[in-house]
């Protein structure tokens, strides 16, 4: 008998059972179409980062050189590709080096050896180009790609597992159904590894043509994705490699076992249709926990799953990780929002903003020059996340009677901890303390901004007269609750001041061109304390012409609920044309442009909003700041919430099929408890319960697991700043729902559609 007689054989088991082979394709198919996208992003990822690191740094590595020689000699050498001379400096040595060498070697998985050899042989110094040695898996410092590719070949091995999983299962299901045809082939004189060839045949068959769907799907979906992404996905060949090794790997343990199941029994045996049948002897039991809880039948369940304990651990373990991730992922996205909710708490709606302040010495000239660019500001304004752009109007006026604010300060108030101290300053320190205590800044809104005060008014009104002013008299900060691990949003009141008390303003305009002035002919600009002298000169100048107005204190709101206040003093908002009136400005006294935020920011917005390139002489929200690292790991849970939905959605096939199989080589017994009197109903039940107890314990270690998970997540995140941990019910309750719905389900529809004939099933199989 000639092997191909058992390829052929290996093909018509495939065909008898076409539709469970398609989907046995398909299984393999969509989870190497995962993997396939994971590993080519991955190493696609990998290629954009190196070809950034040449666009900067096109060499390998620099040598100190510093004579003639020295480059001559390097740069004639074998191993040399290219090189070039250039200045650069060394931090340890704090030494520049005028012509230094950077050379490219031969070929880039040589940086290391060429390194070494170009150092020992011209005895000169020199550093590898570390960021791009990395790529080539060489140089020694922060080398992350070692650490990139062994979590991409673990996860190479997983997704194998899972696709693996399915064709175990398929072929299993199919040795049960022609057990009787391999027990033919081995009365007629096929050997053990014949037998052997037509399973393994079988599995290669499979698993290789769903690699083959899953390779074409995969490429021709990334072609379609890099339409939309801005990351280029290209064909690798490595991933192709990996994928063919995991899969084959797990292949030969998994096609393994079913072997075993036919090379194990004997020609009769499997003649009459019988399935490793098990000698146990007979022992007294104690009564285990699961019969303590459901009675006589949920001993035999947990009996029957410590029968095959490798099966029943296989299900735990593959549905608790299904559990844990899901777990994990819905309390780490409820650690996330929970974070970003804050931080539009804490910077209030618009938590974005560039912007100077117009002082009483600037002009608004000045101001618009410290500004970014109204390009840049258009380029912010089209960010994805950004909802709504406004002008920015701000300025600063100065108060007459200083001593009418130092009454009404609050303990609060960061200058009352000076008060004390003012009493006894004199000259300079008493001019720069006076100066201070005398600028108090002003905002104006338009009617949808200036409205948003509603909601924080406290005294008095919005709708103020043409003497009238509206007092922001404090702000409303998170702080860290040590206690319960949360956060206490706590009010500070700034001042003492009423609807109805007032506050004397030097003519703002007047001022600021008096200022400008005096400071322009000012001689003495290097003598210490002058500008305070020359503020406190033209503030008394002022005063005395009677070029100051006394306005009416008509509202107070508790905070600035548009954009968040740093310095702790009171300020003063006002709808727009009071605001004009009240600073001696117009509409073209623009002093920045400032973002609603709704939505997550990419990194490359962060990179744009913050831009390092720019000289900030301007004030800037910290926002962008505090959101950086956590909207890294808000993009990252996407790609954790596929592969958890993958994880539950091919575990939960495995475990369907498992199932099945195991009901199938289950007949025998169930006919024998069906002789001796067990009803079909208390028979469902006692079946139904070792879906029960698996359940049980794959929601334990999937419940425990997923919360530490999501608990290491959120104490990361309230190391940035503190939010309130919540444990992930939802999580929870749906991992309960799931499983029980798998594993309870797959048992009932096991039974329910499997043919219960009892005479048949008595001499047909059984473990």
């Amino acid at each position: 008998m000639y092997m191909d007689n058992y390829k052929t054989i290996a093909l018509r088991y495939l065909k008898l059972n076409k539709k469970r082979s398609m989907i046995t394709v398909l299984g393999v198919a969509f989870t190497v179409l995962v993997l396939y996208i994971l590993l080519n992003a991955g190493f696609s990822f990998l290629d954009m980062e190196k070809a950034k690191v040449l666009k900067e740094t096109n060499y390998e590595m620099i040598f100190y050189t510093e004579t003639a020689e020295q480059i001559q000699a390097i740069s004639s050498d074998p191993v040399v590709k290219t090189a070039h001379v250039g200045g650069f400096y060394v931090d340890n040595q704090e030494k520049s080096y005028e012509q230094a060498l950077f050379v490219t070697g031969d070929s880039p998985y040589h940086m290391d050896k060429n390194f070494q050899y170009l150092t020992d042989t011209y005895g000169i110094d020199g550093k590898l180009n570390q960021d791009l040695a990395g790529f080539y898996l060489q140089g020694y410092e922060g080398n992350d790609t070692y650490v990139l590719i062994l979590v991409l070949l673990l996860i190479s091995y997983i997704f194998a597992i899972f696709g693996v999983g399915v064709i175990r299962n398929s072929i299993q299901l199919s040795l049960f159904e022609q057990i009787k045809d391999y027990g033919n082939l081995r009365c007629i004189g096929a050997t053990e590894g014949q037998l052997k060839a037509v399973i393994y045949l079988q599995g290669v068959a499979l698993e290789l043509l769903g690699i083959l769907v899953g390779i074409g799907v995969g490429q021709l979906g990334m072609s379609i994705a890099s339409i939309f992404l801005s990351m280029e996905l290209n064909f690798h060949i490595l991933p192709v490699f990996l994928i063919v090794i995991a899969y084959l790997v797990d292949l030969y343990f998994a096609m393994e076992e079913n072997c075993k199941l036919v090379t194990g029994m004997s020609p009769v045996s499997a003649l009459r249709g019988e399935f490793r049948i098990r000698k146990e002897k007979f022992k007294r039991r104690r009564t285990s926990l699961y019969g303590k809880l459901f009675g006589l039948e949920g001993d035999y369940a947990y009996k029957n799953l410590m029968r095959s304990p490798g099966r029943f651990y296989k299900n735990v373990g593959a549905m608790f990780l299904g559990i844990a991730a899901l777990i994990a992922f819905l309390g780490v996205s409820n650690s996330v929002g929970k974070y970003y909710d804050l931080m539009d708490k804490t910077y209030q709606y618009y938590q974005v903003y560039y912007c100077d302040l117009l002082n009483v010495d600037q002009t608004i000239d000045e101001v618009q020059k410290n500004i970014p660019t109204v390009e840049y500001f258009k380029e912010i304004g089209e960010v994805n996340a950004v909802q709504s752009a406004k002008k920015m109007y701000q300025a600063e006026v100065v108060v007459v009677d200083i001593e009418n604010l130092v009454n009404h300060y609050s303990d609060e108030n960061w200058f009352s901890l000076q008060l004390e101290a003012y009493e006894d300053m004199e000259g300079n320190a008493k001019n720069s303390f006076e100066e201070g205590l005398s600028r108090v800044k002003c905002y104006g809104y338009d009617k949808e901004d200036y409205a948003r005060y509603e909601d924080v008014l406290v005294e008095g009104t919005l709708d103020v007269s043409e003497n009238g002013i509206v007092l922001v008299n404090g702000i409303t900060v998170p702080e860290e609750d040590e206690d319960s691990l949360g956060v206490l949003w706590k009010d500070y009141t700034f001042s003492d001041f009423k609807v109805g008390d007032t506050i004397d303003i030097v003519n703002p305009g007047k001022m600021r061109d008096l200022m400008v002035k005096r400071l322009a002919e000012a001689s003495d600009k290097e003598e210490i304390g002058y500008y305070p002298r020359v503020f406190a000169e033209c503030k008394e100048e002022l005063i005395k012409q009677g070029a100051y107005k006394t306005y009416v204190i008509e509202g107070i709101v508790k905070n600035d609920c548009n954009i968040m206040t740093y310095d702790g003093t009171i300020s003063i908002v006002l709808p727009m044309d009071k605001y004009y009136a009240f600073t001696d400005t117009d509409e073209s006294f623009v002093t920045g442009m400032r973002y609603h935020i709704d939505g997550d920011l990419s990194g490359n917005d962060i990179l744009l909003m913050r831009n390092e390139s720019m000289t900030k002489s301007y004030e800037e929200s910290e926002y962008m700041y505090m959101v950086e690292g956590i909207g890294f790991l808000k993009q990252l849970m996407k790609y954790f919430l596929i592969f958890a939905g993958f994880l539950v959605i091919v575990t939960s096939a495995n475990i369907i099929n498992t199932t099945a199989s195991n009901i199938h080589m289950r007949r025998k017994e169930f006919a024998q408890l069906r002789v001796i009197g067990v009803s079909e109903k208390r028979l469902m039940k006692m079946v139904i319960l070792e879906g029960v107890i698996t359940t049980l314990v794959a929601n334990f270690w999937g419940i425990l697991v997923g919360n530490l998970i999501s608990y290491g997540c959120f104490l990361y995140i309230n190391w940035v700043t503190g939010i309130e941990y919540s444990v992930p019910w939802v999580g929870m309750i749906i991992g309960l729902v799931f499983s029980v719905a798998v594993f309870c389900g797959s048992v009932y529809m096991g039974m329910k559609t499997m043919k219960q004939n009892m005479a048949s099933d008595l001499v047909a199989s059984g473990e």
